[in-house]
């Protein structure tokens, strides 16, 4: 495969962390939890399948 050099960088400005931006206490961590429910519910329909 012959390699381009026309191809533009990508960009690697740094971006902010919202772990490190938000404070950490119970009512962000309980919230950010509930944020995550449908993600977990999809990893384990995924992960389930191929346990079948």
């Amino acid at each position: 495969m012959e390699r381009t050099h026309d191809e533009p960088e990508p960009d690697r400005t740094p971006h902010e962390n919202s772990l490190f931006s938000e404070p950490a206490d119970v009512e962000h961590c309980r919230a950010d939890y509930e944020n995550g429910a449908a993600d977990r519910a999809a990893a384990y329909d995924k992960w389930s399948e191929g346990s079948r």
